[in-house]
């Protein structure tokens, strides 16, 4: 099979990190192969700018081990920062390789506390689960009127963040958890859990909505079960069930009809963002989701940081950490990040269902 050409191209980039260019930043990419679209759509605008990008994109940067081995390879490429990785699990993995070679990460859509609890040198771009699970649980209660919460999620950073978010402020509101499963962690070795058994048994404590902490093949997995038994209950997912694979036939949702879905980004939120997904759909064929718009963010806000002087991983832990505070706000696709303690402030969250196989918006009042 024909491989793009975006494909090749990136592959051979490792061969020229060993002849490296010392008037150059070397930026180091480490995001799942699907949305390296995002990146050279980005790359595109920056081309007068003095960096050196850095990438294979035929390597795992999720899973934990080959993120680790990953950012070590990167970390010997002499990178100043890394744009990555692509979730919560590979970017605190990669985080521990990083940090005392005082490396910069920027990572586009890792929601999980970890990241940038340390402080100064790791930076996310959508608000942190604690956030997204206070926004989740409001949405059951006030939306929903939700008494008896089940939940699902992955027992790795991702899916343990988001659980101990929503638990957070479900004892807040003093709404019940009725039962809590989870699935094995992304790469995991050795036998899966199966999604029909934990639903089996969660369905017993007679739940009125259930919470996926998920990825999009187990939320696939829950609504095919729930499909098969008749069971007509809300499914409130995290915004992990938006990542999607990078191809039109995986983006359309219909198999989730009905399911609440939370989200930091839409194709049509305002004008920049309908912008910016016609100009990804023309050139790439699929309509973007918030993994590749955050992406799309990350390069450019690096490039923005370049143009503005920095050179070092100090000038960019400054440059990152001043921006909406001492410096300027950025204006990206996402929104106006303004960082505080790593995260923006202004990102907000948004409900939405999916109807007729795409997203609708329920509600954009989420806190930011």
């Amino acid at each position: 099979m024909r491989r793009p050409a975006w494909v090749l191209l990136i592959a051979l980039l490792p061969a020229a990190a060993c002849r490296p260019d010392r008037s150059k930043v070397r930026i180091g990419i480490a995001v799942e192969p699907g949305w390296y679209p995002a990146v050279r759509l980005a790359q595109a605008e920056l081309q007068d700018l003095p960096i050196e990008w850095i990438a294979d994109s035929t390597r795992n940067v999720q899973v934990a081990a080959s993120a680790l081995d990953y950012a070590e390879w990167l970390v010997a490429q002499r990178v100043a920062l890394v744009v990555g990785h692509s979730g919560s699990r590979g970017s605190v993995a990669a985080s521990t390789v990083y940090a005392p070679h005082g490396i910069v990460q920027v990572a586009p859509v890792a929601t999980t506390r970890k990241l940038t609890s340390s402080g100064g040198r790791a930076f996310g771009l959508v608000p942190d689960d604690s956030v997204e699970g206070a926004y989740i649980v409001a949405f059951l209660d006030s939306a929903l009127h939700a008494r008896r919460v089940a939940i699902l999620y992955h027992q790795d950073e991702f899916g343990i963040g988001i659980r101990d978010g929503v638990v957070g402020e479900l004892n807040r509101r003093q709404i019940a958890v009725v039962d809590e499963r989870y699935f094995t962690p992304e790469g995991a070795t050795g036998p899966s859990v199966d999604v029909s058994v934990l639903l089996a048994a969660a369905m017993r404590s007679a739940p009125d909505v259930i919470v996926l902490g998920a990825r999009i093949a187990e939320t696939r997995d829950v609504a095919a079960y729930l499909r098969k038994h008749s069971l007509k209950i809300p499914v409130v997912c995290s915004d992990g069930s938006y990542v999607l694979p990078p191809d039109l036939k995986n983006r359309n949702l219909s198999d989730l009809e009905g399911f609440y879905i939370v989200r930091f980004w839409s194709p049509g939120r305002d004008s920049t963002a309908t912008e910016f997904a016609e100009k990804f759909r023309r050139r790439f064929g699929y309509v973007p989701d918030q993994s590749e718009a955050f992406t799309y963010d990350a390069v450019k806000l690096v490039g923005a940081a370049v143009r503005a002087g920095a050179r070092s991983p100090a000038d960019f832990s400054r440059a990152l950490g001043a921006t909406g505070l001492t410096g300027s706000s950025y204006v990206g696709v996402g929104g106006t990040y303004r960082f505080i303690n790593g995260r923006p402030r202004e990102i907000r969250a948004e409900m939405a269902v999916v109807r007729g196989g795409a997203l609708h918006s329920v509600s954009g009042t989420g806190p930011s």
